[in-house]
């Protein structure tokens, strides 16, 4: 059973079914804060996972379960049953049903019955998906990380919840070891998580090219923000083959889970459509699947004397709890072990010191289906206590 104390260490997801919880019961922000006599920008904070200190969070969490009269439990009992947000991205992308069912290429039914948390195919969620540009993780609710959207963030209909947001522009990093910049496309919801995280000693950051990098402040030397409408940086390395490295999340979802030629894979869980799409991506970028898989399951480590080291991505004992104690900042990280130990494709065993990592880039996707399965997990233990 949870406590409201339990809820500081899973506050993103509380954040989410908080939210949900008043949109399906027709709760406005207006009214909460008045029955719950919190302030609205409280409130705002606590949806947009930015109080960080625990005794305050569990002030303002316990004044609005007891205004909705509900327990933490209750709340948090729908773990088994994600969040369908296919409706919520048709709102953000201004795409209507009948549209939606045209562009996927199915019949409105199937469309309604997706919107209604009914059972569809794997290969309609992936089309569904490519057609929002974003993961079929983040329709239905399952990602761990903010939900991917590479449409450009100013066509975008604004939304509440925090984690939606679209393509900004770019990020470059200068580690001191390096002589040229490192450069990743972002979301606006990223560009603002990271002005947040500048004063910590190690920061987080999710990109729109499926990489999930780390880095330790100390070692970086500038950092550049170049939103999409800004003249463009060559002087500092910026290219325009980085929009090349943009792959759509669900096609990338659908790379990393064909662990065989696609064409062994029956339509029903991935359709003509998507197939087209990546061998449309694969011969623009004249890759090989095996090629695109290696890239996708990629881990690069920058250490601080200049070195580098590449491993393809296997398993970990102990990188979930570092990613969730990182996500999850209080401006301490104090990790049970501050090394990350991680098995590549060959077996091979590496345990690397967190303080000798100048920048870590991770599998995005990849990482964020594992991390969900472990919050998932984490949850279950909670609600089994």
């Amino acid at each position: 059973m949870y406590e409201v104390a339990d809820l500081f260490d899973v506050r993103s997801t509380f954040a989410a079914r908080l939210d949900a919880y008043m949109e399906k019961e027709g709760i406005s922000k207006k009214n909460l804060c008045k029955d719950a006599h919190i302030s609205r920008p409280t409130l705002d904070k606590l949806l947009n996972v930015e109080i960080t200190n625990k005794a305050n969070f569990v002030k303002h969490v316990t004044k609005i379960l007891n205004s909705l009269n509900i327990t933490p439990s209750f709340l948090m009992s729908n773990r088994k049953n994600p969040l369908n947000r296919v409706k919520e991205f048709q709102n953000v992308l201004r795409i209507d049903t009948d549209s939606l069912a045209e562009d996927v290429g199915v019949d409105v039914e199937t469309i309604q019955n997706l919107l209604s948390g009914k059972e569809v195919n794997q290969a309609v969620l992936y089309d569904v998906a490519m057609v929002m540009d974003t993961s079929t993780n983040a329709l239905l609710g399952k990602n761990f990380f903010d939900a991917p959207i590479q449409v450009i963030d100013d066509f975008m209909k604004k939304t509440r919840r925090y984690d939606v947001s679209g393509f900004w522009g770019f990020l470059g990093i200068k580690l001191k070891s390096k002589e040229a910049y490192r450069w990743y496309p972002i979301s606006s919801r990223i560009q603002y998580k990271l002005e947040n995280q500048l004063d910590q000693e190690f920061a987080i950051i999710q990109t729109l090219s499926n990489r999930l990098i780390i880095f330790k402040m100390s070692e970086v030397e500038d950092i550049i923000l170049m939103d999409e409408a800004c003249d463009p940086l060559y002087e500092y390395g910026w290219s325009e083959e980085l929009y090349e490295l943009m792959i759509p999340p669900a096609l990338c979802e659908a790379c990393v889970e064909m662990y065989e030629d696609m064409d062994y894979f029956p339509d029903e869980e991935f359709s003509p459509k998507l197939k087209q799409a990546i061998n449309l991506y694969l011969d623009n970028r004249g890759l090989s699947i095996e090629e695109l898989q290696d890239e996708l399951l990629e881990v690069k480590i920058l250490f601080p004397s200049g070195n580098q080291l590449s491993m393809g991505y296997n398993t970990s004992e102990n990188l979930n709890e570092i990613l969730l104690s990182l996500s999850d900042m209080d401006g301490s990280f104090e990790f049970m072990d501050r090394f990350v130990t991680l098995t590549d494709y060959n077996e091979v065993i590496h345990h690397i010191l967190l303080d000798n990592i100048a920048l870590m880039e991770l599998p995005l996707q990849l990482m964020d289906t594992e991390m969900a399965k472990f919050h998932d997990e984490m949850m279950a233990e909670f609600e089994g206590e």
